[in-house]
């Protein structure tokens, strides 16, 4: 166990402005990634299956988020694959990516349980903005002995879960002519067809509505700020965002007129002689623009769709200090389908893809998403920029043009790093190095300590230049409950579709391990669990440290965490300290046991002085507790038999 606490150097921040405060109606310029994930039999079914054991092989094709085209710096690609329902990282892959392009191979463990998992692919670059513009794929693992016990009766009954109400254009104004568009969802997340009506007051009935086959619809309300109002469906109940007694209203029309689109702006601003602008955009490029007077009640603007981009396009009203006052997405489809997505520009955009392709169900569906590469604060707003590194570790990166291209020559690149608390031992330094011509850079043997504050700063002449640091640090995983509905999903699939699969995956493994030299046998291990256990401590830690903060630390292993909760606790006994380290209720007493890495750590428990160290006669007791021991405790009751499949090498006295 060491006791020698790890230095840190936290924070690592750069500082770009996209551009000024000025607006200019030109060309929005920004430098966006995504990643396009392709597996290789994701054309063969419209959900990704995989069973336990097999492996998945797929490509991803990193791409500017503007043109499609491939991304020309082939940045380290990251490839994280994630438990999604409880938010922990299984395992990370780096790429070196060609011209764009990598590809990827992970092998999934035989005892994987059953669930939705994601493979998640970035580059580093791509973290300095939202993380939901990762490239981002579903995989849904079967557990191939209990899929014919769900091959049962798909229930087909309409319940509503959900209700989600939104106005176009985000903001709610009385006494102006609002559009609201209602979407019912079941338990799992599916749309479906409902009614219900609008409520104002003690029970007053403003409109009834029914929702179509993908569970939306939209009416108009003219609101007032003396009523309450709410949406009623069965026994959900949903009131309505506040509404607001002075704003704008934006509504556009984009299915009424084949060649053109037909945006509406409603303002109530009483005494306001100030001017908003109208916008819209597509991925940073404007199409069009108006100046609008903000006492103006009504405006009407039309927009020809042959001046339309395929893809997303963001119409925006935005005030004189470039604050968006309103946003609303229309979609128009492309001449040509790409290979990759059914319907492209459009979930490469979003926070939440859309499924279906009509027209109308996209549009309402667009009042509930969200633009997360170029919706209008995250291209006119400046960005900051987080990196967590360790002492020791070179700060490692690229510098290019702002346009992404190579700098063809050597520039210098200065680092300055400033302490939280400055003192004897924490002092301000500034740090130069130079690149090589393809912009490389790294700082090697950092020797500070405690958390800093740090800037890179490098210049091409008289102008800012891009610096791209590579990751030392996993972004944040938050879990995602989703509900499976078991029966469906197997009652949809090929009769034999599993027995095959399975049955192809045990020959391969039979052949691999004959090319081993091993043998295989089939094993069956049936067993109860123990029905009453003994608890290891009876009082409160003193200290409990839980997933989400070593999830979010970054921590690389478990000497980082136990630096900064366990030994400072730990060295207020010396020189005569005494501890022990239990892991999952049970006391390890030799150094010969590897720790366990903090992606499989559920939480840890610490007692300092308390009853539960006087039994085990020590000062502290450390207990780990990982994820394997917390879900079989949550899945397994006391007594309940449980089996396990697998293969194991067959004795030489039993091959005779």
């Amino acid at each position: 166990m060491k006791t020698k606490a790890m230095k840190t150097v936290g924070a690592l921040l750069f500082l770009g402005l996209l551009f000024s405060k000025t607006l200019t109606f030109a060309q929005l310029t920004t430098y966006r990634l995504t990643v396009l994930l392709d597996l290789e039999n994701r054309s063969q079914l419209n959900q990704v299956y995989y069973l336990p054991g097999e492996t998945i092989s797929g490509q991803a094709h990193i791409v500017d988020a503007s043109t499609h085209q491939p991304d020309s710096l082939d940045a380290p690609l990251y490839i994280d694959w994630i438990d999604q329902q409880h938010g922990m990282l299984l395992d990370r892959v780096i790429l070196k990516p060609n011209r764009g392009l990598a590809s990827f191979r992970i092998t999934l463990a035989d005892s994987l349980p059953p669930g939705y998992y994601q493979i998640r692919a970035y580059t580093n670059w791509m973290r300095n903005f939202s993380s939901q513009a990762f490239g981002q794929l579903a995989v849904l693992v079967i557990d191939p002995t209990k899929h014919t016990q769900s091959r049962a009766r798909i229930d087909l009954s309409t319940h509503v879960h959900s209700l989600q109400v939104g106005a176009e254009g985000g903001t709610l104004v009385a006494h102006l002519h609002n559009k609201l568009v209602i979407c019912a969802s079941d338990t799992f997340g599916r749309g479906i067809p409902t009614n219900g009506f609008i409520g104002r007051g003690r029970g007053d009935t403003v409109a009834v509505f029914q929702t179509d086959k993908t569970g939306l619809t939209s009416f108009e309300l003219t609101p007032d700020t003396a009523s309450t109002y709410w949406v009623q469906s069965g026994h959900l109940r949903i009131p309505l965002t506040t509404i607001k007694s002075a704003g704008s209203v934006l509504r556009c029309d984009d299915s009424t007129y084949p060649d053109r689109l037909r945006i509406t702006i409603e303002n109530r601003y009483p005494g306001a002689t100030d001017t908003l602008t109208f916008i819209a955009q597509n991925r940073g490029k404007v199409i069009a623009y108006s100046r609008i007077p903000r006492q103006s009640p009504v405006t009407v603007i039309y927009i020809a769709r042959k001046a339309l981009s395929e893809g997303i396009t963001n119409l925006s009203l935005v005030d004189s200090q470039n604050i968006a006052l309103n946003e609303r997405m229309v979609y128009q489809p492309p001449l040509a389908v790409d290979s990759l997505h059914s319907v492209p520009w459009l979930n490469n955009e979003l926070d939440m893809p859309i499924s279906f392709q009509e027209a109308r169900p996209i549009s309402q569906a667009l009042v509930f998403r969200h633009n997360i590469l170029f919706n209008w604060h995250d291209l006119t707003q400046p960005h900051r920029y987080p990196f967590v590194t360790e002492s020791g570790i070179p700060v490692v990166g690229q510098v290019t043009k702002w346009n992404g291209k190579s700098i063809l020559s050597p520039v210098a690149v200065s680092l300055l790093v400033v302490p939280v608390t400055e003192d004897s031992l924490h002092q301000r330094q500034l740090l130069v190095t130079q690149t090589d011509t393809s912009g490389r850079f790294s700082f090697n043997g950092l020797e500070v300590y405690g958390t800093n504050n740090a800037l890179l700063t490098a210049k091409i002449g008289n102008t800012a230049a891009r610096i791209r640091l590579d990751s030392l640090t996993i972004p944040p995983i938050q879990a995602q409950l989703v509900p499976i509905d078991w029966a469906t999903i197997v009652g949809n699939l090929p009769p034999t579709l599993i027995e095959d699969r399975l049955e192809a995956l045990q020959k391969n493994r039979y052949k691999l391990r004959q090319l081993q030299g091993i043998t295989l046998q089939a094993v069956t291990v049936k067993a109860s669990t123990i029905p009453t256990r003994q608890r290891a401590f009876v009082t409160p830690p003193t200290v409990a440290i839980d997933r989400q903060k070593i999830i979010n630390g970054g921590f690389s292993n478990l000497e980082i965490v136990l630096s900064r909760y366990f030994i400072p606790r730990l060295k207020r006994y010396e020189p005569h300290a005494r501890y022990t380290v239990f892991v999952d209720d049970i006391q390890m007493f030799g150094s010969g046991q590897e720790p366990p890495p903090p992606g499989i750590i559920d939480h840890i428990d610490i007692h300092d002085g308390d009853g539960d160290a006087n039994r085990y006669g020590v000062n502290i007791v450390l207990s780990i507790y990982t994820t394997f021991f917390t879900g079989l405790q949550a899945k397994t009751q006391s007594g309940k038999l449980f089996q396990l499949i697998g293969f194991q090498p067959e004795f030489a006295e039993k091959r005779k």
